[in-house]
Formats: C-alpha cells, structure tokens, sequence
C-alpha cells in the first residue's frame, strides 16, 4: 500500500543515493523492495540519460 511504501521511503530520504541503497538491501519490509528497484532505475536514468554523477546524487 502507498502508506507502507511512504514509511520505507522517508527511512532513506535525504540519504546518499549509495547510502539508501544499502540501507534498503538491509531492510526486511517488502516495500523496501520496490523502493530500492525505484531508487536504482533513477540513478541509472540520471547518470545515462543527464550525465550526472551518480555519487553526488540524493534521494
């Protein structure tokens, strides 16, 4: 549900893109799943597609 979604994803708001992504891979919740998938899309569109470094990126 969005609402279960909404508490995975504001655990890893502001982090490092890097950061969340491990703080997801360890996290036991099935949101955590999705919201992980979604992250690492974005940062494969941003780098590929705009040429951003995907170090400096925050979710």
């Amino acid at each position: 549900s969005p609402k279960k979604v909404n508490l995975v994803a504001a655990l890893v708001r502001g982090m490092l893109v890097k950061d969340a992504l491990m703080q997801l891979e360890l996290t036991i919740k099935r949101a955590a799943k999705i919201v992980y998938q979604v992250i690492h899309s974005a940062r494969a569109n941003a780098s590929h597609n705009h040429g951003l470094d995907p170090e400096r990126l925050l979710v």
